[in-house]
């Protein structure tokens, strides 16, 4: 049984089942839950990645982002929902199949680096707000809401998490390093270190900067897989890559 008012707030809301699920989806995503963030995402209809413009930026092309789990020079596609499934697809494939785990963890690793998407719900981050992380806190005394220091404390705590995770490449980083770790293959291993120090340097987004102290792959690549073919390719590509 509902008052007018009730009928008002629910007719008007976002917060449907499949918004709902969107979120938490995302939610889990960003733990590093993707089974239990499939099970979420799929609750969620075709048509709601497709009729609701309000989910990535106001702009219907972010809806499907890139996923190219199959190699960079591939290009693909995918929603919340496929981009979850191919992830716990792939992570069941390297454990039930270890002796080929590191092709499925290479694959994981491009996914990741293709894309900041997976971790990113518009329907509560405008593109606007995100870009507007690094300043929002300096004006947190002025006008309502931001002058409650219960709200600003919490928005802003929120904030940073968010700009922790979002467009760092870190879980791709994590994925070539078990490639490396895993794999019997000097050459895989050699791109895949070589990927890694690329996510290092080149974040997928502007409100973060290149880390170009840590020099571990950099040294990994020099001194164990600089006998590779693709150690030799990079060199001529980039001469100063062993001293960079």
């Amino acid at each position: 049984r509902k008052t007018g008012f009730d009928t008002l707030l629910l007719n008007n809301s976002r917060c449907t089942p499949a918004f709902v699920a969107d979120v938490l989806g995302t939610k889990l995503m960003r733990k590093l839950q993707y089974a239990e963030a499939l099970q979420e995402f799929e609750k969620i209809p075709n048509d709601y990645w497709l009729k609701d413009s309000l989910h990535y930026f106001a702009n219907a092309n972010y809806i499907y982002f890139t996923c190219n789990f199959n190699g960079l020079g591939v290009s693909d596609s995918c929603n919340k929902t496929g981009f979850a499934r191919k992830v716990v697809e792939l992570q069941e494939a390297a454990k039930q199949n270890p002796q080929t785990a590191d092709v499925y963890y290479r694959q994981l690793a491009d996914g990741f680096f293709a894309t900041p998407y997976w971790g990113y719900n518009g329907a509560l981050w405008h593109g606007s707000l995100v870009a507007s992380l690094n300043y929002y806190y300096d004006y947190m005394p002025g006008a309502y809401p931001l002058n409650l220091p219960k709200f600003a404390k919490n928005l802003y705590e929120a904030q940073q998490l968010f700009l922790e995770e979002y467009g760092t490449r870190k879980v791709a980083i994590a994925y070539y390093q078990k490639v490396i770790e895993t794999t019997k293959d000097p050459e895989l291993a050699a791109s895949s270190a070589y990927m890694a120090l690329l996510a290092q340097q080149e974040p997928l987004s502007s409100l973060h900067e290149g880390n170009y102290k840590d020099r571990k792959f950099q040294k990994l690549l020099k001194e164990k897989y600089s006998g590779t073919d693709f150690y030799h390719a990079m060199v001529q590509t980039c001469p100063g890559i062993g001293e960079y």
